[in-house]
């Protein structure tokens, strides 16, 4: 089924079949819901070809929508929603793809401040080869369970001009095979409840005072041989409160992983480190972490700029898995510090000494994260449930919560930057049934994710204030 012209758009907004939008609805815009339906699989292509939706795009599970090269633009305005519809598992789901055919910035999928992504459960959006979605500031962005935004080939981005908060566990964005995340300036990407950033063989790069932030899981940053990550200044990925499990940025010996600019963080949490490039980056240790860095033998360990380690963390330079005949060597620019040699059996704290250069700190802890306490994000056995009612609300909602044993708990909201906006509980609490109050009569529409931390366990989940 062809649809070239603007009269067809006026009777037909259901797409059921195999169907393509060609060059004649060049310049329209949709004003009516429009929605794919169960298997159907939509082509939007044409040489210079701009589409514009002011209402909702559905798509069913199974269906899939192919935006093709030749300077294809699709905008999603202001109020506009997409929403990809649940799946069942993966191959069910419903996929948008923005293919550029090679050619960066050939195809363009944009959504506009005001205007709404939903990747409900296993849905899909790709940019592939030089295809480019744009995340205007201002706009809503939703990720289900184990959702994805992939960026696939050279040429391939995904551009973040807003602050946004991933909640839905399992949910990724991922650069893959050259394709990058680009975050402007001042942004932040909060990860939640198994959420998290992958790169394997892409490219993320940081604008100045831009963050990725992980919360209380190993696997919220994924580090695969080959990938880059340029951090302008202020930039920073951080690794934050996981002390029960081990975050790894392995590399291999052809495929490094490259850090330029910025700074890796690792606070309260544990890290082991091959095969890393490190220009002009600073590597910090701090609230308790323990990090490992491996080098070949004979070999330095080589930091761009220099590192901070604070009291009370642990940073190991090791050369192989054994004792080194040499002493490892842990160089900023052009200056060296011997570090004391450390083998697997007998691990030491590195301790303040004259043969530390300047770029070695040690320092007083500080804390300035909101969730500094919250343990990995696990189910806690047995009974346990949270949940908002209503949901959306407007301006009052409660949140209940049951506990299968007696606790130390705290729930706490947070607005999509990561900012706490209160504390709901923060006290011990016997097993069973709690509610509590979310009185947002202040505060302005948006979503916002509440979360539970009852002893070493924690759950987020999301909630939507409309006013």
């Amino acid at each position: 089924m062809s649809f070239d012209y603007i009269s067809d758009f006026r009777t037909q907004a259901v797409i059921e079949a195999d169907s393509w939008i060609g060059a004649e609805t060049d310049g329209y815009t949709f004003t009516n819901p429009f929605a794919v339906e169960n298997d159907a699989t939509l082509t939007i292509g044409a040489q210079g070809l701009d589409l514009n939706y002011e209402d909702t795009f559905t798509m069913a599970a199974g269906s899939r929508v192919n935006q093709e090269g030749g300077m294809t633009n699709v905008t999603l305005r202001s109020g506009a929603v997409m929403t990809l519809e649940r799946a069942q598992d993966r191959p069910s789901a419903a996929k948008y793809v923005v293919d550029g055919g090679r050619t960066a910035g050939a195809s363009n999928l944009t959504f506009e401040a005001g205007s709404t992504l939903n990747l409900e459960d296993f849905a899909e959006i790709e940019a592939l080869d030089g295809g480019i979605i744009t995340l205007e500031t201002g706009m809503n962005l939703n990720l289900g369970t184990r959702a994805e935004i992939f960026m696939t080939g050279a040429g391939s981005d995904v551009i973040q001009d807003g602050s946004y908060t991933l909640v839905g566990p399992r949910s990724c964005i991922m650069p893959r095979q050259g394709g990058r995340l680009y975050m402007k300036a001042n942004r932040t990407l909060n990860l939640f409840n198994d959420a998290f950033i992958g790169n394997n063989d892409g490219h993320i790069v940081l604008e100045d005072g831009s963050m990725i932030r992980s919360n209380s899981n190993a696997f919220d940053v994924q580090f695969f041989p080959g990938a880059e990550f340029d951090l302008g200044t202020g930039a920073s990925i951080r690794i934050e409160n996981n002390p029960s499990s081990t975050q790894r940025i392995v590399g291999t010996a052809s495929k490094p992983i490259v850090f330029q600019g910025g700074e890796l963080r690792f606070r309260g949490s544990k890290a082991d480190l091959a095969h890393v490039s490190f220009t002009n980056t600073t590597l910090t240790v701090d609230d308790g972490a323990d990090v490992t860095i491996y080098g070949a033998p004979g070999q330095p360990v080589v930091l761009g700029r220099g590192f901070n380690v604070e009291r009370g963390s642990r940073f190991k330079a090791q050369i192989g898995g054994a004792p080194p005949p040499l002493a490892p060597r842990v160089t900023a620019d052009d200056r060296v510090a011997e570090v004391e040699s450390i083998s697997p059996a007998s691990a030491t704290p590195l301790e303040p000494s004259s043969r530390v250069p300047a770029q070695l700190s040690l320092a007083e802890p500080h804390d300035d994260r909101p969730d500094a306490d919250l343990a990995e994000d696990q189910d806690l056995p047995g009974t346990l449930t949270l949940e908002a009612y209503p949901n959306p609300f407007n301006p009052t909602t409660t949140i209940r919560f049951s506990l299968p044993e007696k606790s130390e708990v705290s729930l706490i909201v947070y607005d999509m930057m990561g900012r706490e906006v209160t504390r709901l509980v923060e006290s011990n609490l016997s097993a069973g049934t709690h509610e509590a109050t979310f009185e947002a009569g202040d505060l302005a529409s948006g979503m916002y994710v509440y979360r539970l931390v009852a002893g070493t366990y924690a759950e987020s989940k999301t909630m939507l204030l409309l006013k």
